[in-house]
């Protein structure tokens, strides 16, 4: 899937296994993220006893995810796994704790992020508009 700015998503019901007509929701599940695709969560939500479309949230990143329905009567469909692309987006191959060099981390480790970012041409500023390193 090519995730982009307002990506959609449509979902199919199998034939012999119908969504219910309304109440369905859509469970994304990155990492330790969840993501609900719902008629209150995403304005453009549709859906039927075949198809639910809508835009995917804000906060997905490409990478490996976990697709799931939920019906109207809370059934959980069969989830599949889907990878989501962005060819503008850098990628992150390696996150290290600096002071451990352990490629794992918690809230509040310093970290080192190693490689996958594109080459820049023009400096990188910080919220307040200063250089990186000012």
């Amino acid at each position: 899937m090519q995730l982009n700015p307002n990506s959609r998503i449509e979902i199919f019901a199998d034939g012999d296994l119908p969504f219910t007509v309304a109440g369905n929701r859509v469970n994304i599940e990155q990492m330790l993220d969840h993501f609900l695709i719902t008629p209150v969560s995403t304005p453009d939500f549709a859906e039927s006893a075949m198809k639910i479309s809508g835009t995917l949230p804000k906060g997905i990143r490409p990478g490996p995810a976990y697709v799931q329905v939920y019906d109207g009567n809370r059934v959980e469909s069969q989830g599949q796994a889907v990878h989501f692309d962005c060819a503008a987006c850098p990628v992150i191959r390696e996150v290290i704790d600096s002071e451990r060099q352990l490629g794992e981390f918690h809230p509040g480790t310093m970290v080192t992020i190693a490689r996958g970012f594109p080459i820049v041409r023009k400096p990188i500023r910080r919220g307040d508009g200063r250089k990186v390193g000012q």
